[in-house]
């Protein structure tokens, strides 16, 4: 469930339930948890009235065992309430949560941790309602407690940093919602990183399931210029894709890339650090003195403890008052900030723009990004940068790359209507930008389902794109060696299978294909060394993959299939499979 794959939890969830009825009864306090917690992964997968008689079936157990002011109930009504949320209707939720925040503060005190959430529901339905400033007041309480119980990187604490951040842009003070978001942001990158340890898919999903709150915090940079910045947040989850195909060390791994905050934004998300630091660091040596209550405190530690509560209150106001001077700081120092944003600008367009530069005026950089409803395009060129989008539903445009595909490899079908109409969605809204850069080389950095469709075959009314302009594939992680000097004198090395192996047909052009690249066989255009079938192996790969070569043609079957990395697999003139297993562990190139 954390890692966002409710439908593999979905069937264990089951199953327990079922396991747990048989063994403890209908009306059991433990059915209702198993009833909950099969209500997340049902609302995860969208299936929102099943969620809710769930839900509602967990609320009246519990009821049931414990009376309407029992502290599970709180719990019982936020799981509820949030179903009615995630059908958008708050006005159902909204008293259950009312409810569920009285329990708590009640039952568990204005500092526990269930306080909190229900103090962030509620925030969230009165932001979605309009009334931000009741929604900021909840949410800001939520956040001391949050940080105080659980500390900065937990994902409670990032999910009030992020519903802050929407009331914040709610008020209208974007300056304040984005700088919240660098710091959810960043949190979520060492979340990313932990995950990444389970495994590809493990990885895949959880950034899938955090994806919007990078999303929506570069939909802000965009909406206030600052286009390098998100750029860079929109790189993070894209060079996540590279670095998963291509393995690189640790150090290359874009999810311990951090963003950083501009002049105005360091200061106080400095301090914002030090004191919920001090706030966290104190939070937690009350909780351990309070676990070693049971068993008995000695004089001098229920002393110390009393101490500590003391200074923890005062903490709780100084971070309660720092909350509010952000606030009002933000709000008031939007055109102050216009320099600092200005010189970052500069610098960080500065930068790709000399890169793009070096590659010749006639080069720019596209590069794409798919939100729910809309489709973001940034166009880099050696004298510009800016941004355009068109209002386009992410499912109706998956719909029409899935369509078009399948048209391109139907040879009856007639593909230029869906060919045209892509184009008028993708590259109408930039194609006077490109023309007027006098563009020839349009480097493509593409997102989600636009990975999958074959831009050069889009066609935009008199000819297609791939007639237009070359149109390179672009990744972030590998920016740097565009920055790279060309060698003038090229050596190739070929590697090919021509015969048949298996189910594998043969590649019968794949000897000419080779001696019009390579002079080796007295043809080409190339000086090197050609091995074809029984010479084509892995330890003849790793050879030449290994020296000086500036080309490696190889030309043969690859397999790509989902699953695992022995799945997928380039087939060796030797009849052996290398697998991208093999590729990433045994030191290729």
């Amino acid at each position: 469930m954390s890692i966002g794959q409710p439908e593999i939890a979905l069937p264990l969830q089951q199953r327990a339930l079922e396991i747990d009825e048989e063994l403890l009864g209908l009306d059991h306090q433990r059915i209702a948890v198993d009833l909950n917690q099969k209500a997340i992964a049902l609302t995860l997968l969208y299936r929102f009235n099943d969620a809710l008689l769930l839900r509602e079936r967990a609320l009246a157990i519990t009821e049931k065992a414990y009376g309407p002011t029992h502290p599970t109930i709180a719990s019982r009504l936020s799981d509820l309430a949030e179903t009615y949320v995630a059908l958008a209707q708050f006005d159902q939720a909204l008293p259950l949560q009312q409810r569920a925040l009285a329990i708590s503060e009640t039952k568990l005190g204005l500092e526990n941790s269930e306080t909190a959430r229900s103090l962030n529901d509620l925030a969230y339905s009165y932001a979605a309602l309009g009334q931000f400033e009741k929604a900021l007041d909840l949410a800001q309480r939520a956040l001391i407690i949050n940080q105080e119980i659980f500390g900065s990187d937990h994902p409670r604490t990032l999910v009030s940093l992020a519903y802050m951040a929407r009331i914040a842009h709610g008020l209208g003070n974007d300056n304040l919602a984005t700088s919240l978001l660098k710091a959810s942001v960043n949190g979520l990158q060492g979340q990313r990183a932990k995950v990444a340890r389970i495994g590809d898919n493990e990885s895949r999903s959880h950034t899938n399931l955090v994806s919007p709150v990078y999303q929506i915090l570069a939909q802000l940079l965009l909406n206030q210029g600052r286009l390098p910045e998100a750029q860079m947040v929109l790189d993070m989850l894209k060079e996540d894709e590279q670095f998963d195909f291509v393995r690189r060390s640790e150090v290359g791994d874009p999810r311990r890339t951090r963003i950083t905050y501009n002049a105005a934004e360091k200061d106080w998300m400095e301090r914002y650090r030090l004191v919920s630091s001090r706030l966290a660091a104190l939070g937690a040596e009350v909780q351990a003195l309070q676990r070693q209550e049971k068993p008995g405190l000695s004089a001098e530690q229920k002393q110390h403890k009393q101490g500590l509560v003391e200074d923890l209150r005062v903490a709780q106001k100084a971070f309660d008052v720092f909350l509010n001077e952000i606030r009002a700081n933000f709000a008031r120092a939007g055109p102050a900030r216009s320099a600092d944003l200005a010189d970052l600008t500069v610098v960080a367009v500065g930068e790709l723009q000399t890169l793009i530069r070096g590659l010749g005026h006639d080069a720019v950089l596209l590069q794409y990004y798919v939100t729910d409803d809309q489709v973001g395009m940034l166009l880099t060129t050696p004298g510009v940068q800016l941004a355009r989008s068109i209002k386009v539903n992410s499912k109706e445009l998956n719909r029409q790359i899935a369509e078009f595909r399948r048209l391109l490899r139907d040879p009856k079908s007639n593909s230029l209507p869906a060919s045209q109409a892509l184009y008028q969605l993708l590259l109408a809204p930039v194609a006077q930008d490109l023309e007027q850069a006098g563009a020839k080389t349009v480097m493509l950095s593409l997102d989600g389902a636009l990975r999958y469709l074959p831009f050069a075959a889009l066609h935009d009314g008199q000819r297609y794109l791939v007639q237009r302009w070359n149109l390179p594939m672009y990744t972030s992680v590998t920016k740097n060696r565009l920055r790279d000097a060309v060698t003038p004198q090229w050596q190739a090395a070929g590697l090919g299978v021509t015969r048949a192996m298996g189910e594998f047909a043969a590649l019968p052009a794949v000897r000419s294909e080779m001696n019009s690249i390579v002079k080796a066989a007295g043809g080409g255009v190339l000086p090197g060394e050609i091995h074809l079938d029984e010479a084509f192996t892995a330890a003849r790969l790793k050879d030449v993959s290994q020296r000086s070569f500036q080309l490696l043609h190889v030309a043969s079957h690859f397999q790509f299939s989902p699953g695992t990395e022995v799945n997928s697999f380039l087939l060796l003139g030797d009849g052996q499979q290398l697998t991208l297993g093999d590729i990433r562990t045994q030191n290729f190139r």
